[in-house]
């Protein structure tokens, strides 16, 4: 059974290096760049598991009890870029909604729900998307249940 694992967090200047890689802020906006390792702590099993299939990939609920405020984000891993355990980054928009006020805050991490994930998407086009998807196909059943 997965526990919440509370975790000291360090934030360290990796947005330079990020951007050399090609990532932009709007590909890291659902995101949590984590060291590679966290992911079989976090969701009790492996990456290779899953084949590192990007739609199998896990999401990650981060919880900032100072403020009550939880957000979810996809799990990103990157075994370089001067992470380890103790570190994770995300982007400033995530940092804002969680209150981050120092570099060094406790955090509680667990495994997200996947549903909610896509329900609250930081990105408008992808969460209305979604939205529509699942309202039109409630809509969709209710009506073939009623015309059956």
């Amino acid at each position: 059974m997965n526990k919440n694992r509370e975790i000291q967090v360090e934030f360290i200047d990796i947005a330079k290096d990020i951007q050399k890689e090609g990532f932009s802020d709007e590909m890291l906006l659902d995101k949590i760049i984590l060291h590679s390792t966290q992911y079989e702590k976090i969701f009790n099993t492996t990456l290779k598991k899953y084949k590192y299939r990007p739609w199998k990939i896990g999401i990650v609920e981060i919880t900032n009890p100072e403020v009550n405020i939880s957000i979810l984000r996809r799990f990103f891993g990157k075994s370089t870029l001067g992470l380890n355990d103790s570190h994770f980054f995300i982007p400033k928009y995530s940092q804002n909604i969680l209150g981050i006020k120092n570099k060094k805050q406790k955090f509680l991490m667990k495994k997200g729900n996947s549903f909610i994930f896509y329900w609250q998407h930081p990105s408008d086009n992808l969460r209305v998307t979604f939205k529509a998807t699942v309202i039109l196909a409630i809509i969709g059943i209710v009506i073939t249940i009623l015309l059956a």
